[in-house]
């Protein structure tokens, strides 16, 4: 989740879907997040929720070439949908005379709000989770946690974030209110004396040398 630092913060505890760990964007850089043929979700002002379906190109292009300007920033350079097509083609490969494909039976999972898809998302590796809370990993425990599904293993996950907390609170704050949110929603046995641990644990604030 790439966003402002104080959107990414309240994302970030929400009690559903994959762990969020938010990344400010005035310090984000594309090609320490993205690969090529890496597919994205862009949302241009979320009370409108104007979606885009982003995709990192196979190649590398001469951005003087193709766009004319050598960009600061992120830059699309092609693409179709609800923006106005500077040709005026309703689908990528619109002539003008063609028949318009048949539209997909299934709307993409970005416009359900189900991205990333179930298949597109990693698997969390409990055993590499376990090892960083052993070794006080606190780096190596937020890694390993973050962008996974973690309902199923709340319990190893809020022991984890007891040893972040400590080290990088910051980085592990977002992730305990969103554990705290679902220890809570979820309601089942010794999930409200773990969430209450948690909660204990954010006020007593950060350590003094911190």
């Amino acid at each position: 989740m790439v966003t402002d630092e104080e959107t990414g913060a309240e994302m970030a505890t929400s009690a559903f879907g994959p762990l969020v760990v938010p990344v400010d964007m005035a310090k984000a850089k594309v090609t320490r997040l993205l690969v090529p043929g890496d597919e994205l979700q862009f949302t241009f002002d979320l009370g409108d929720n104007w979606t885009h379906r982003c995709v990192v190109g196979d190649e590398k292009i001469d951005p003087i070439e193709v766009l004319g300007i050598r960009p600061d920033s992120p830059l699309p350079y092609w693409g179709r949908g609800e923006i106005p097509d500077q040709y005026g083609r309703g689908w990528a490969d619109d002539d003008g005379e063609s028949r318009a494909p048949i539209a997909p039976t299934q709307p993409h999972p970005m416009r359900l709000d189900a991205w990333p898809p179930p298949d597109k998302v990693p698997a969390l590796d409990l055993d590499e989770v376990r090892r960083t809370i052993a070794a006080a990993d606190a780096t190596g425990f937020l890694t390993a946690v973050a962008g996974r599904e973690v309902d199923d293993v709340l319990h190893d996950v809020a022991q984890g974030l007891a040893m972040a907390l400590e080290q990088r609170r910051k980085d592990a704050e977002p992730i305990a209110l969103s554990v705290i949110n679902r220890l809570t929603w979820r309601g089942a046995a010794d999930d409200r004396a773990l969430a209450d641990d948690l909660v204990a644990r954010l006020r007593r604030g950060p350590r003094q040398s911190e």
